[in-house]
């Protein structure tokens, strides 16, 4: 199955489970409209944000272990299968403090929520029942993410399907043959995620699981390693609570319980939205984290076009779908007929909705640069969407527009995180090489994830000096600049520190020629596979200074991949050492040389050398680059018949 339909697939499943997933919110909604009517739906509205908080927990551990899972399980195996067990128990302990919170202060927590004496009278015992499932809520979100990256979405999406089925069923039994009213909605929905636990334990007990349990101490450095790519799930889920706590606020003081009512109906409804380009996010997730951890950049710009060509299409379906049926929509949450809920809620949901448009590919792109490892522009979209932008627009537009700002908050929000969304894109698709014309000539700059490269043109050394002065107060980024020896360069490196530029490292080249034709391989030295890329920037970024010795992208490590120019040695599949050299005409280049050092006592240096000379074989000069102070190194390379050259290499810094 090629990514594409296979990502179709995963989607598919995805927005379906996501989707049963919000469902049982939605059935809350309703029976506890026909219940208790406006106030039951006010009285819920304001829960939400606790239900917010227990959701947020459990996607940040548990898809934030998921994901490290798989990325970790390419590069250490033994690790990678700490991060469920470490997650289950933090879920556990977490979810046992929020179950006593909830018994002895639920009184407190809908106060803080903003509810008054009615609320209370029928909210109290509904938050009570319901925190004392926190466990089951938090952990139910590892259970199904690692079931997922498991390759078992169908399990995933049965699990929470079905245990919504099981909500919605019993919300009904509960509430009205056995009048039980808002503790039976209260306790419907506490089952339901160990229903979904009990579900997804089909494939922990199935010959294809790969994921075990392994008890052990709770590791706070596991979980925060998970953690950093959990915070765009995690954010995705906090954002709905702090949005409808600060939007319930605002409300209140607006125009009181029958607004907070009407956001009710408008807040459940768009949970079936924001519940369908999740499942979009989640389902491209998998597939994102592999291709990307392969190296395999085709299949990565595939994953991410197909999914925002997907989103996109849902989204114009679903809001057209809204704007024609909203009337007919808020009329299922209000039995009572209140005219005053319908004034608030028909234009609400409309205006809210368009949000979508643009939420749609917002959800898709954070979700993306989750999966592919890029943290922090994931964080900064979902942190902008969801908890800054929309809480500024929410006050200053219901200065404005009163409770139609309101509304207005959320689509103006996403257009404001598309801009930001646009620029992130702009920044990581900026090309390698850009160049900065000045009046005194060109300056080159290459940029990686730490700094840029500055190379420059000009023809003489005043004009290097009148250039610099131009370019270096523009200057935000750390920037780095080679210089190599030759009869001026004592008067160039001059200019360079007279324009804040200070001495970072100085490299010596050394060379042999020729190579004997006895030279052999070492034994078990092999190339590298796509799949070792990942492994190999980690050590690189590990082991060597990033600004010094201008470490490749994962690009160009499938670049040298490809081009077997990459030997690895590997210890039960673990790569434990490894050489990246350059082949060019008669010229062999060693680029990095490196052993683990637990490891080194092994000879798999050695074997590593002698595989890496006998590849330039047929060359006639070999050379490479030396840190001058590394006399140990230096000594090595000596030993293997290299020799230092009067050519210097002055790597500077700007201040």
């Amino acid at each position: 199955m090629n990514v594409v339909k296979k990502l179709r697939k995963f989607i598919f499943l995805n927005v379906f489970a996501m989707m049963g997933m919000s469902c049982y919110i939605l059935a809350d909604t309703f029976f506890i409209s026909v219940a208790n009517g406006t106030l039951g739906i006010a009285a819920l509205n304001l829960t939400l944000p606790v239900y917010g908080l227990l959701f947020a927990i459990g996607s940040l551990i548990g898809i934030g272990s998921a994901t490290r899972y798989s990325l970790c399980k390419m590069t250490d195996n033994e690790t990678s299968r700490l991060y469920f067990s470490n997650a289950v128990m933090f879920a556990v302990l977490i979810g046992i403090g929020f179950t006593l919170l909830g018994n002895f202060f639920p009184a407190e927590i809908l106060k803080l929520m903003g509810a008054d004496a009615d609320i209370l009278s029928i909210g109290t015992e509904y938050l009570q029942i319901a925190m004392l499932f926190s466990p089951f809520f938090i952990a139910n979100y590892t259970f199904t993410a690692f079931v997922r990256n498991d390759n078992a979405p169908n399990i995933a999406m049965a699990a929470t399907l079905l245990s919504s089925l099981f909500n919605i069923v019993f919300d009904y039994v509960f509430m009205f043959p056995m009048h039980m009213g808002m503790r039976g909605a209260a306790l419907a929905t506490g089952v339901s995620p160990i229903i979904s636990i009990g579900i997804c334990m089909i494939h922990y007990l199935s010959k294809k699981n790969t994921i075990v349990f392994k008890w052990h101490l709770p590791s706070f450095r596991l979980l925060a390693s998970a953690a950093s790519l959990g915070v765009v799930a995690f954010v995705g889920e906090i954002a709905n609570s702090i949005t409808t706590l600060v939007f319930n606020f605002i409300l209140l003081a607006l125009s009181g319980n029958n607004a907070v009512a009407a956001y009710g109906v408008i807040a459940n409804i768009a949970l079936v939205g924001t519940a369908i380009f999740n499942g979009v996010s989640q389902g491209l997730q998998p597939l994102a984290s592999t291709s990307y951890g392969h190296g395999d950049k085709e299949d990565v710009k595939k994953i991410l076009r197909q999914s925002l060509v997907i989103a996109v299409i849902l989204s114009i379906v679903l809001v057209s779908a809204v704007w024609v049926f909203a009337q007919g929509l808020v009329g299922i949450f209000n039995s009572a007929q209140s005219a005053e809920l319908a004034k608030f809620a028909v234009p609400g949901l409309r205006i809210y909705f368009l949000g979508f448009l643009v939420a749609a590919v917002n959800i898709v792109l954070a979700g993306f640069f989750s999966a592919t490892g890029q943290a922090l522009a994931s964080s900064l979209i979902a942190v902008s969407r969801g908890i800054i932008v929309i809480s500024l627009m929410a006050f200053m537009l219901s200065k404005l527009f009163g409770v139609t700002g309101v509304w207005m908050a959320f689509p103006v929000t996403e257009v404001v995180t598309f801009g930001i969304a646009m620029g992130i894109q702009g920044v990581s698709k900026r090309k390698e090489l850009f160049y900065q014309a000045t009046t005194e000539g060109y300056f080159i700059f290459r940029n990686n994830s730490m700094a840029s490269y500055l190379f420059y043109i000009t023809t003489d050394e005043f004009q290097l000096r009148k250039g610099l002065q131009e370019i270096t107060p523009q200057i935000k980024k750390t920037v780095m600049v080679d210089i190599l020896e030759d009869s001026k360069i004592e008067s160039i490196k001059q200019v360079f520190f007279d324009n804040d530029f200070l001495l970072y490292e100085e490299l010596n080249r050394m060379s042999r020629i020729g190579l004997p034709d006895s030279i052999q391989p070492g034994l078990g030295v092999t190339f590298a596979e796509p799949e070792d890329s990942v492994v190999i920037l980690q050590l690189l970024y590990s082991n060597f200074d990033p600004l010094s010795e201008q470490i490749p992208d994962i690009e160009e490590i499938a670049h040298y991949i490809q081009n077997k120019w990459v030997l690895v040695y590997k210890l039960e599949h673990k790569i434990v050492g490894f050489i990246i050299f350059e082949l060019t005409g008669l010229t062999l280049y060693l680029r990095y040389w490196f052993v683990l050092p637990q490891f080194r006592e092994m000879n798999i240096g050695s074997k590593l050398f002698n595989s890496f000379m006998y590849e330039g074989r047929n060359t006639k000069r070999q050379l490479l680059w030396v840190i001058t102070h590394n006399i140990n190194a230096i000594k090595r390379y000596v030993h293997y018949g290299f020799k230092p050259e009067k050519l210097f290499d002055y790597v500077l810094k700007l201040k």
